[in-house]
């Protein structure tokens, strides 16, 4: 026997499936800005220059922050 949901919970589906996604597009958001923090100060290094000293810890931040996500 198969079960067809029921159509009144599909409105409820569809609104849990949009705060998923906005959750979704404001993680990769935040992936992305943590990402430039770490490659940008890469990036404008000058070339001769050996070691370049970036900040972690946005990256961290978005880590721990799935875990409030799930």
């Amino acid at each position: 026997m198969t079960t067809t949901p029921d159509r009144l919970d599909l409105p409820a589906r569809r609104r849990r499936h949009a705060r998923l996604i906005a959750a979704l597009t404001q993680l990769i958001g935040a992936c992305a800005e943590a990402a430039s923090a770490v490659y940008r100060p890469i990036a404008a290094a000058p070339p001769d220059q050996e070691g370049v000293e970036v900040n972690l810890l946005p990256c961290l931040q978005v880590s721990l922050s799935l875990f409030f996500m799930v």
